[in-house]
């Protein structure tokens, strides 16, 4: 969606909006025609691109495990960054709260 917003010069919401997503989402359409029923109305966006949506939804998710086997070895390798002053002050910051150089958000 951000691919085709952006080389369209468009919005993301303007190519799909988030409740049509979250619908094609549940319901994963394996032709078309669902796509249409699942999303109606369809953006003309993805009505014109309607089989690319379905071979996208329909192709087979990468390997997860193989992934999370790398990320857990490169990891392991990656030293520990220093303590500046900005981690003192994220460490001090409430539980569940987000700081960033100092400041709470």
């Amino acid at each position: 969606r951000d691919q085709l917003a952006r080389s369209l010069d468009e919005s993301c919401n303007f190519i799909s909006p988030d409740a049509c997503l979250w619908r094609v989402a549940l319901a994963l359409p394996f032709n078309a025609s669902r796509l249409r029923s699942a999303c109606n109305p369809l953006p003309a966006a993805l009505q014109q691109r309607a089989q690319e949506v379905v071979d996208l939804i329909s192709r087979p998710p990468e390997e997860a495990p193989a992934a999370a086997a790398t990320t857990a070895s490169t990891a392991s390798t990656i030293a520990p960054a220093p303590e500046t002053p900005e981690a003192k002050v994220s460490a001090r910051a409430a539980p569940g709260a987000l700081a960033t150089k100092g400041r709470q958000i």
